[in-house]
């Protein structure tokens, strides 16, 4: 008799299709699971299927996965993500800000990975800001990327063209 394959087993193997870059083989292993998993695997589950529908140019199936997310990193990470494609893929960025938004109201920045990706997202709202020529909200966001983070040259730098943008020569030279 052939043995049942259990929950995990489908999450497993659609893990291991979405980092092979097979998000159709992802998302039909992913489609047996939505009631049989962990809270925590279950936001891996939105995560995992979010960004595929990203990856295969729906982002607006990638938002209606994400309203089955509960909160945390995972849903973090999505959300930015998700803020991503849409910055990329439309000239109106306030849908990438929604998300920007979304992203950071989820991820509680306690841990080094969380403080991380908040300055991403903080790096990523300012430059959509100054894109969209509103330097002074650009200036927000980049103040409140840390210093000792991966982000922050890049940061410092947007700042300060945010800063020569608003007509502040003085303390864009600074």
């Amino acid at each position: 008799k052939p043995k049942k394959l259990l929950p995990e087993d489908f999450f497993n193997s659609g893990r291991i299709y979405y980092s092979d870059d097979d998000c159709i083989g992802a998302l039909k292993a992913f489609k047996k699971l939505k009631n049989k998993l962990s809270l925590e695997d279950k936001q891996k589950w939105v995560f995992y299927r979010a960004n595929c529908f990203i990856r295969l140019g729906s982002d607006s199936r990638a938002a209606k996965v994400l309203t089955d997310m509960i909160g945390g990193v995972w849903a973090s990470y999505a959300y930015f993500n998700l803020a991503m494609s849409y910055a990329e893929g439309s000239r109106d960025k306030t849908k990438a800000l929604v998300a920007l938004r979304v992203a950071e109201s989820l991820n509680h920045g306690k841990t080094d990975e969380e403080k991380a990706l908040n300055d991403r997202i903080n790096l990523a709202a300012g430059s959509l800001y100054l894109e969209g020529k509103k330097p002074a909200l650009a200036i927000e966001f980049f103040k409140k990327v840390h210093l000792e983070s991966d982000s922050a040259a890049a940061a410092l730098y947007l700042h300060g063209l945010a800063k020569l943008e608003s007509g502040d020569f003085r303390s864009a030279t600074q």
